[in-house]
């Protein structure tokens, strides 16, 4: 087996256990965020785990494996709805 499916499944059961072990709404009830928010109080304690469990691994890492595997760790989140900025024309 490949280094890189060695540490996918053990990524995968560091999260199976994170999420078995810290209740989700539980730990957001902490601090109150839009239902949109991407990066609630759960999701940040995952990202410092992440990173001690990838020896002090950068936050940009954190994150950008968050995103790669955002399917299993925000599956339980609202979907994120993609918002349009007003334009300089619509403000004026």
């Amino acid at each position: 087996m490949a280094s890189e499916e060695v540490q996918q499944r053990e990524l995968e059961a560091a999260l199976a256990r994170f999420r078995s072990l810290l209740d989700r709404s539980n730990i957001d009830g902490y601090q109150k965020h839009p239902p949109t928010a991407i990066y609630t109080p759960w999701v940040v304690v995952w990202l410092m785990v992440y990173q001690r469990l990838h020896g002090n691994a950068p936050l940009s890492d954190a994150v950008t494996e968050l995103f790669r595997i955002k399917s299993i760790c925000l599956s339980t989140a609202g979907s994120r709805k993609k918002r349009s900025r007003p334009t300089r024309e619509a403000t004026a």
